[in-house]
């Protein structure tokens, strides 16, 4: 570990962190030749030790080194409240990588070889951040209102020098959705963000449940579920995540224009949604928020592959065991009324993936009768439906329904659910009967371990808009 220097006045101080003595000496010339005073660490442990007795501007460390990682260093000093901008290095990018960067609220992560223009550039950016927040923070103390500093978010902006918007897609009380293009591959792909405006308790639960749709759909892989691409923050803190951009049409438009599906039909466009939803449940994710507008139908090249969207309040089951909390406190259901299991509507703690075989049963019997069983657009509204009104049979509505069809979709939704299917495989079976649709098997539901799913680093799906957290659907038809 070299000495430290005193810094110029003006120039950034930099803590530069690697185990590769080559890579180390490379990044510390080039910054002391921009004009930076470096420090040099080899390990991480090592840094820990000088960042708690000297003070750094930025702090550029390797992801990947023995002992304490790149990333661990970062989520000490974070439970240090020390808030230096912190920039990690990887020769192995992964969106889990990425994730973890966000969740502990990394400046940015670059990967090697390192760009010396953009490593030059990322340490400037992050050192005039540190001063910002500095010069705020003390403008708070001496009674002057701090302005607050907002990405630009219009067409034409490229975000953290890769993703160049193209247009609005989508936009609610919580944030928006752009169609954008990935550099330099000119890939189409779509960009969700938080609007910067939202107060400090809404902005950290929105960015919790934009980090718990992003691991919860790259922990399943199943080709009709939602690809994550990407995951990072703009300089504001606004958390952004990227997925693949998709064309068509929502099931709940479907329904809309065309309220009864034959058997076939809706066997043809609900097989893959239950193989989906049955293999996230043998990963250990439940969905929870499973209806009509979560089911997405892309269109390509005149073929519809039918998509499981919205993650964004999915229960990783090992991962909430092993943690011994959840996203949200008991008493506080999260869902969408009329799809929502009791249990789930009551605010039950622990629902298990059978809150999702009712969703499953009650878009089954609506794209099969036409109707809801059960009226509500609102929690009150469902809460008296479901106790003081019955589900009418789907056997009275459509008696000419096979009746292992009508008993299954009955079955999923009792009240109790231990009265319910045990598992998806069951329904799965019974709609294989009525369609050629390819869609894969999947095994019995996970159950709680003490070790959390690994997260693959892609998965196969596209782009998925939570309704409930911006307000407005996306227009996805042009």
């Amino acid at each position: 570990m070299s000495e430290p220097v005193q810094a110029a006045s003006g120039a950034p101080v930099v803590l530069v962190v690697d185990d590769e003595l080559p890579l180390l000496r490379a990044v510390a010339r080039t910054l002391r030749a921009a004009g930076c005073t470096v420090t040099e660490c080899e390990l991480g442990s090592s840094a820990a030790a000088l960042l708690s007795t000297q003070t750094f501007d930025v702090v550029l460390s390797d992801i990947d080194m023995p002992g304490l990682s790149g990333i661990e260093l970062l989520k000490l000093l974070r439970q240090r409240n020390v808030e230096v901008p912190v920039v990690l290095m990887t020769g192995a990018p992964t969106l889990e990588t990425a994730m973890k960067a966000v969740e502990h609220g990394a400046f940015k992560y670059l990967t090697k070889p390192v760009d010396l223009d953009e490593l030059v550039d990322t340490v400037s950016r992050a050192a005039k951040s540190a001063r910002r927040s500095a010069d705020s923070s003390q403008r708070l103390q001496s009674g002057t209102r701090a302005s607050t500093t907002r990405a630009r978010i219009e067409a034409g902006v490229v975000l953290a020098e890769r993703y160049r918007l193209v247009r609005l897609l989508g936009e609610g009380g919580m944030g928006q959705v752009w169609e954008a293009v990935q550099l330099p591959a000119e890939r189409a792909v779509a960009i969700k963000l938080l609007h910067s405006s939202l107060n400090e308790s809404v902005r950290t639960e929105m960015r919790r449940r934009m980090l718990r749709e992003a691991r919860a759909a790259s922990a399943v892989e199943h080709p009709n579920v939602v690809d994550v691409y990407d995951m990072f923050e703009l300089e504001d803190g606004t958390p952004v995540m990227v997925m693949a951009l998709l064309r068509g049409r929502t099931l709940g438009r479907l329904l809309a224009e065309t309220p009864r599906l034959s058997l076939q039909d809706a066997a043809n466009l609900l097989l893959p949604v239950v193989s989906a939803v049955g293999t996230a449940h043998a990963s250990g994710v439940i969905h929870r928020d499973l209806k009509p507008d979560n089911i997405f139908l892309a269109e390509d090249g005149g073929r519809t592959t039918v998509m499981v969207l919205d993650f964004g309040i999915a229960k990783l089951v090992s991962i909430e065991s092993q943690e011994g909390a959840v996203l949200t406190a008991a008493g506080t259901p999260m869902g969408t009324p009329g799809y929502m299991a009791p249990e789930q509507a009551m605010g039950e703690r622990d629902v298990d993936h059978r809150v999702d075989v009712w969703s499953l049963g009650a878009i089954l019997y609506e794209a099969l009768s036409g109707a809801r069983p059960l009226k509500a657009d609102t929690l009150g509204q469902m809460m008296k439906e479901l106790f003081t009104a019955t589900i009418v049979p789907l056997s009275a509505r459509m008696p000419k329904l096979p009746s292992s069809v009508a008993k299954l979709v009955d079955a999923m939704l009792a009240r109790e659910r231990d009265n319910r299917p045990s598992d998806l495989r069951e329904v799965y079976a019974e709609l294989a009967r009525y369609t050629r649709v390819d869609a894969p098997g999947f095994g019995p539901p996970a159950v709680a371990t003490s070790e959390p799913p690994v997260a693959a680093t892609t998965s196969s799906g596209a782009l998925a808009l939570a309704s409930t957290e911006l307000g407005t659907a996306p227009d996805r038809s042009r």
